[in-house]
């Protein structure tokens, strides 16, 4: 590589990336805790990640307050803190969407968004600092 000047653009890139995910994970969090519907619910199974991780996403069940009975998985794919099929959970759901639900208990999605942000915004530091090294 003669020419390194699309470098920093790298960790710049993905650095943005992984902090916008993660960052609108825990706002998406953050509003279910305030403003979602409160209901019981009970873990239904796990499903896998994708790929050749070894991470899972857990699936859930509950009923709206209309009747309305969801089954769906939670958005962050992790490899810990899975729950127990079976284990009785209380669910909150958008009104608007149901199938946009988390379980309040499953502390393991906030620590995975939270990994994710704080990730993305060490990757884009980083390239901010080589940037300004190649740039200028």
């Amino acid at each position: 590589m003669d020419n390194p000047q699309f470098l920093p653009a790298i960790p710049l890139a993905l650095g943005a990336v992984f902090a916008f995910v993660g960052g609108r994970e825990l706002r998406t969090l953050a509003w279910l805790r305030r403003h979602g519907v409160r209901v019981p619910g009970v873990v239904t199974g796990r499903r896998s990640g994708g790929g050749r991780s070894d991470t899972t996403m857990t699936v859930f069940a509950f009923t709206t307050l209309d009747g309305a009975e969801i089954t769906t998985t939670q958005r962050m794919s992790v490899s810990f803190g899975g729950m127990r099929t079976g284990r009785r959970v209380t669910v909150a759901y958008d009104p608007e969407n149901p199938r946009r639900a988390e379980i309040l208990e499953a502390s393991s999605q906030r620590i995975g968004a939270g990994v994710f942000l704080i990730a993305g915004l060490i990757a884009f530091t980083l390239g901010a600092v080589f940037a300004a090294n190649v740039w200028l």
